[in-house]
């Protein structure tokens, strides 16, 4: 992308700019510094329109703040004690109820407080990637992000497509531990008709939903609502953003926004929720099955994974021995994320991986697990030795043939090494993690790791729309860029989780009328 500036007065509008830049560019006068033919895509200038105020999202949000306003207001005064189902309902709007229970940091020995530590990790890892995406890769020259892509720390930025996969173990885990630990739902699994079974797995199937529908229209508004107002400095590469149709929302509400190329998505950040909504629902199903035909489900589970693993390997196979692609570049990934990266079956690996170390840590709940010091050793060094060689091995290294074994077996083996650290933590050997999760700052970050993931890159785009000025790559000013999202974004995932995900997340609890399989205080 080339970026040229013409000095033009302020009073100037958008049109003015446009037909003065096709004028100079028609008479070549760009010529003299660039042997290039220069073809005007866009202007930006930081007038502010009021007549985007006109558009309908504007009204839709007015009006659905006054209505949870209005909520609140009431909620907080309604008795302790309702007469009926409204005031019942309407108790869950109330602000300081709310945020005692997501400040509470009171230790219960029923959650897995391990992955407080790996969700905090995670969640800060991708938040630093995506200011370096939307801030860099989509701005400057590929050629020079190329070139930045030898460095160290742009190595570690990158090894976020993998640190993405965390949060798929830890969905898998999560699901199938809490399953299997619930023996009220299990027997009432084994003692219902099919029909009656496949009521209760939609129900579930609903309140998973419901659970992410708030975050999700919440993220949908801002997100239309932020491109009207901020035009953004990476309009050019990012147009398909920029329209917001209705026809993309659909998509993104029914979480199949993963089928859709990545050209054409809205809100691309939010590919993953559909891969583990899509995850979620194979899983839940397997679990179900699993109640009355264990052993068949064990074949089924591992027939699975095998397809998986054959799928992954034959896409990765067929890209890197495409004609156009090339290991280092950019272009080449992006040109082919559509084929496995945001794909569920690429994903129900790693879900899978944490589906069965979920498995093995419900077999051992109050049994001693004894390790000798030598396994452990062994552990600890394929451990170390496993995430050295994620962080430090380099892409020039790895030829064409070796790169579908490594992202296909790799992988798995990543996700094992995370569920070792998940079990120490689990059965007493690697207590440090457990005492950094439960510290305050890690048990709230990893109540509002679903907010900040969503929310943050909408900042991000606020944050360079609200500026003329070309950003160019500075270490130090991405992770002062990355800091400040990530503050901002977490007391606005604090305030949005108080005032609207906990009580409309209870509010579903109450009208579904289900147990929720997920622990509730970690989420």
């Amino acid at each position: 992308v080339l970026h040229l500036g013409l000095c033009v007065p302020k009073s100037c509008s958008n049109d003015d700019v446009l037909l003065m830049s096709q004028k100079y560019f028609i008479e070549y006068r760009v010529n003299p510094f660039f042997d290039v033919t220069v073809n005007f895509t866009h202007a930006k200038t930081l007038k502010f329109n009021w007549n985007v105020f006109s558009d309908w999202i504007f009204f839709l949000t007015g009006a659905i703040l006054i209505a949870i306003i209005a909520a609140h207001i009431f909620g907080g005064k309604t008795n302790t004690s309702p007469t009926n189902k409204f005031e019942h309902h309407l108790r869950h709007f109330s602000f300081s109820g709310n945020y005692q229970s997501l400040m509470s940091t009171t230790e219960d020995p029923k959650i897995v407080y391990c992955l407080n530590f790996f969700r905090t990790i995670a969640s800060c890892w991708v938040t630093v990637a995506h200011v370096y995406l939307f801030t860099y890769v989509m701005v400057e020259s590929v050629p020079l992000n190329g070139m930045r892509s030898k460095l160290f720390y742009i190595k570690l930025l990158y090894r976020a497509m993998l640190i993405l996969d965390v949060f798929f173990i830890m969905s898998g885990f999560v699901l199938t531990y809490n399953f299997l630990k619930n023996t009220e739902l299990r027997d009432r699994i084994k003692s219902n008709s099919l029909s009656q079974n496949v009521k209760l797995l939609l129900k579930h199937i609903l309140h998973r939903y419901t659970r992410f529908m708030p975050t999700i229209l919440a993220t949908l508004i801002l997100t239309r609502i932020s491109f009207l107002i901020f035009d953004s400095i990476y309009y050019r590469d990012m147009r398909h953003n920029l329209s917001m149709e209705s026809s993309w929302w659909i998509w993104n509400v029914l979480f199949l926004q993963n089928f859709v190329p990545f050209s054409r998505m809205a809100m691309v950040w939010t590919w993953s929720m559909a891969s583990d909504m899509q995850c979620f629902i194979i899983f839940q199903m397997l679990l179900f099955v699993y109640v009355k035909y264990p052993r068949g489900v064990k074949y089924l589970f591992v027939s699975a994974i095998l397809f998986s693993i054959t799928l992954s390997y034959k896409n990765l196979y067929d890209m890197v021995h495409s004609e156009n692609f090339d290991l280092l570049s950019y272009l080449s990934f992006m040109g082919s994320i559509d084929k496995f990266y945001m794909k569920a079956h690429f994903r129900a690996l790693t879900y899978g991986c944490g589906s069965y170390i979920g498995y093995i840590c419900y077999q051992r709940i109050g049994k001693e697990v004894k390790i000798s010091k030598t396994i452990r050793r062994i552990l600890w060094f394929l451990i170390i030795a496993g995430f050295g060689l994620i962080l430090f091995l380099s892409e020039e290294y790895v030829s064409s043939f070796a790169l579908p074994y490594i992202f296909t077996f790799g992988r798995i083996g990543y996700s094992l090494l995370i569920g070792v650290l998940i079990s120490f933590s689990q059965w007493g050997y690697c207590d440090w993690i457990n005492r950094i999760s439960k510290m305050p700052f890690f048990v709230r970050m990893s109540k509002l790791s679903f907010g900040l993931y969503m929310f943050h890159t909408i900042l991000i785009h606020v944050f360079l729309g609200s500026h003329n000025d070309v950003t160019f790559a500075s270490f130090s000013l991405m992770i002062c860029v990355s800091i400040t999202v990530t503050i901002i974004t977490y007391y606005f995932s604090i305030v949005f989780n108080v005032a609207v995900e906990t009580p409309f997340n209870r509010l579903f609890d109450d009208l579904i009328q289900i147990e929720p399989i997920e622990q509730k205080k970690e989420e």
